[in-house]
């Protein structure tokens, strides 16, 4: 009997290490799928990177692109307020160039009529200095 015990107890240790080598080789298994899932993943995440590297530069590319857009605007925006300080300064300063040469034509035209008075009385004066000799 104590070789059939032996026996039973035998087949129950191969039994239950069968089982552990069995887990144990499952779970190996399992690993390595999970790892084939992941390596094979990898390539797909490096085009991602790849892909977010190129988004990245282009991204830089425009924010400069922008930037000096941005100057040339404000250059620009700069230019026509000049020139339209210009042309409003040209507006002004030809409307006070013509209101003084309206000035200076009344101012003319009263230094003539001074001219014609004195004229005349000179003129009067002169008849009547050679009327009394």
């Amino acid at each position: 009997m104590s070789d059939a015990n032996f026996i039973n107890a035998y087949n129950e240790v191969v039994l239950e290490n069968f089982i552990a080598v069995l887990k144990q080789n499952f779970m190996f298994q399992t690993q390595i799928k999970f790892l084939e899932e992941r390596v094979n993943t990898i390539p797909a995440l490096e085009e991602k990177g790849n892909s977010y590297d190129s988004v990245v530069i282009e991204k830089v590319e425009l924010q400069n692109k922008i930037s000096s857009l941005t100057s040339e605007i404000e250059n620009k925006d700069n230019i026509i307020k000049n020139t339209t300080n210009s042309d409003i300064d040209k507006h002004r300063l030809q409307k006070a160039l013509n209101e003084q040469a309206k000035e200076l034509e009344k101012l003319n035209n009263k230094v003539a009529e001074a001219i014609k008075l004195v004229m005349l009385k000179m003129i009067l004066l002169i008849k009547n200095i050679t009327s009394n000799s």
